[in-house]
């Protein structure tokens, strides 16, 4: 959202208006959690220059002025991603001017408008002057009366809420402007003290209540912005740089702290302590409602307010559900033109059907609804019968005006001129204009579930009266031709038969043609793989025996290794033999010599 816009505003009669236009631009946002902070306090105090603030320094923001004349005027609204976290959604809200008008309307229009701020923000910010003084707290006694107002839970006997505060803002921040005075504690325990020092006094019973509304409580000092007040009234055109250091730096920090740990996303509370945390959009509708009872002379009550949101997700999750069901039903249709034929329709329906079912369902369970699921389903599924029942009933209605058109058209080039039948053996040619005409129609596959419906009502409004008048025409006619005519339609019957009986033939032997051609070629490739696995199968046979001729060469040739290694050790051991004999020999016939030899001499 580029700019604040004008979120309610007054009308002439002094009731709150909430722009539509604020909602448009609130549904085209991202979903995410709303922290929603608000600021109040008199007029011309810097209340809007301030909350511009908290999307940055740059130039912009809510519409400031220099003169004495307020500038806002109700409530206006502006929303950004939240500046810390980026899944949040930031919505300031700025307030017109509490400046305790002396009319009782002009009361009861800022009563009305401080509840409706409280009821909505999450934080609210009370901008005032200097340091805390009684009628600072004064101002605030608006407060007492919250209770006329809001109502934190229904009425006795409807529900039982808790009747607690914490289902409103939850956090309140003063904000002390143009505060220049040392403080002896903290912020927080000035404010505090503050309150403590009145509450024995009449301002007791506020402080009271400034507490039960607002658990959470922090106090913020700024300084004055420019030294020279004369310049104020053109803060707003003024850079950061311009800004008197002190009071940049003070409202940096506090709008770090509220940012960080004071806001928290907007939540409002059932009567039974369920909690719902708000989105831009569903804020919105949470503020209609409250400004819808305001004008009204209700009290605004929370937990009514908590119904009312349920009550609007549920028509928000049956809205896109019904529209999931809707593209589910093109999707299945298939782009076709209708009419659809009943069995496509039924179908096509039941798949729509479930898919809207399914969608309205992970619809509620996203929002954190799954708990009311079995409440809200009965009338979504009311609505999605409804809607089933709307497309069928389209259908036909397309079917019957589709085939009354196209009956219309056929009978002008079926039967032409009426009149050429009132001739002897007209009946005969209108019976077999009627058969080619109904035949052409019934081979009509366009036409839809009451195709059927619009072909007896045609016969009975068109053909019945013709047929009537063309045979009371046939009448006058003499027997023979009578019988000549009837024999012509019997023929022309038959042969309508017989050429119904050849196309049924016809398509008989193109059935069994397509099936031998069929089961010709699954032979074919049957014989094909055959041959290739047998191909395969020589292939590994020949590898196979290759693969034994080459184990068996090598056998042979370390069979013939190892013989001829055996022939080789025999040789060798046959010689070593030989040699190892031959010395044996050569001593054995040494002695003989010397025996010879002793005996010669």
């Amino acid at each position: 959202m580029e700019k604040p816009l004008h979120f309610i505003r007054s009308d002439a009669d002094g009731k709150f208006v909430v722009d539509e236009s604020v909602a448009t631009q609130l549904a085209l946002l991202p979903e995410g959690p709303a922290e929603v902070v608000a600021i109040i306090g008199s007029s011309r105090t810097g209340k809007s220059y301030l909350l511009s603030r908290f999307f940055g320094w740059g130039k912009g923001g809510f519409e400031t002025g220099a003169s004495t004349r307020p500038v806002t005027r109700g409530v206006w609204l502006w929303s950004r991603e939240h500046p810390l976290r980026p899944d949040a959604r930031l919505v300031l809200l700025d307030t017109e001017g509490l400046d305790e008008p002396s009319t009782a309307e002009g009361r009861d229009y800022d009563y009305k408008l401080f509840s409706l701020t409280v009821l909505l923000a999450s934080c609210v910010l009370y901008n005032t002057v200097g340091k805390i003084q009684r009628s600072d707290i004064d101002a605030l006694r608006i407060v007492l009366k919250l209770s006329e107002y809001i109502r934190l839970k229904p009425a006795p006997g409807t529900h039982s809420g808790t009747g607690h505060g914490e289902e409103l803002a939850g956090s309140l921040c003063w904000v002390m402007r143009d505060f220049h005075l040392a403080l002896d504690s903290t912020p927080d325990k000035y404010m505090e003290e503050a309150f403590s020092r009145f509450e024995s006094s009449s301002e007791g019973k506020l402080v009271d209540s400034l507490r039960k509304y607002f658990p959470v409580r922090r106090c913020f000092p700024l300084s004055t912005p420019l030294a020279n007040a004369a310049q104020l009234g053109e803060l707003d055109n003024m850079s950061p740089s311009e800004l008197n250091e002190d009071f940049r730096r003070q409202a940096e920090d506090m709008i770090s702290t509220v940012l960080t740990s004071v806001v928290s996303p907007k939540r409002i509370m059932s009567d039974d302590g369920s909690i719902r945390t708000l989105d831009p959009l569903q804020f919105v509708t949470v503020a209609q409602h409250y400004v819808a009872a305001l004008n009204a002379g209700d009290q605004p009550c929370v937990q009514d307010a908590y119904l009312a949101l349920l009550e609007w997700d549920a028509r928000r999750a049956s809205a896109e559900a019904l529209q999931a069901r809707r593209a589910e039903l093109e999707v299945r249709l298939g782009g076709a033109d209708p009419p659809h034929g009943p069995a496509v329709l039924a179908r096509a329906l039941a798949a729509a059907h479930s898919a809207g079912v399914s969608a309205f369902v992970m619809r509620l369970a996203e929002l954190g609804l799954h708990n009311e699921t079995p409440g809200f389903l009965p009338g979504f599924l009311s609505e999605l019968t409804a809607e089933q029942e709307e497309d069928w009933k389209h259908n036909e209605k397309l079917s019957r005006e589709r085939s009354a058109a196209a009956l219309k058209e056929m009978a002008r080039a079926a039967l032409g001129d009426e009149g050429a039948f009132m001739v002897p053996g007209g009946h005969l040619q209108l019976v077999l204009a009627m058969l080619r005409l109904v035949h052409e129609f019934s081979e009509r596959k366009d036409l839809g579930p009451c195709a059927a419906e619009a072909l007896a009502e045609f016969r009975e409004s068109r053909c019945a009266p013709l047929e009537a008048a063309v045979s009371r025409s046939d009448a006058e006619m003499t027997q023979m031709e009578k019988e000549r005519a009837e024999r012509r339609v019997a023929e022309e019957k038959e042969k309508i038969r017989e050429q119904t009986r050849e196309e049924t033939k016809q398509k008989y032997k193109q059935q069994m043609r397509e099936n031998e051609e069929k089961h010709l070629e699954a032979v074919t490739k049957y014989k094909m793989e055959a041959q290739q696995v047998c191909g395969e199968m020589e292939k590994l046979r020949e590898e196979k025996e290759r693969e034994l001729g080459e184990v068996k060469a090598q056998h042979r040739t370390e069979l013939e290794r190892l013989e001829e290694t055996h022939r080789d050790t025999v040789r060798r051991f046959q010689k070593q033999e030989n040699t190892a004999a031959a010395p044996r020999q050569q001593r054995r016939k040494i002695p003989l010599m010397c025996l010879s030899k002793q005996s010669q001499d």
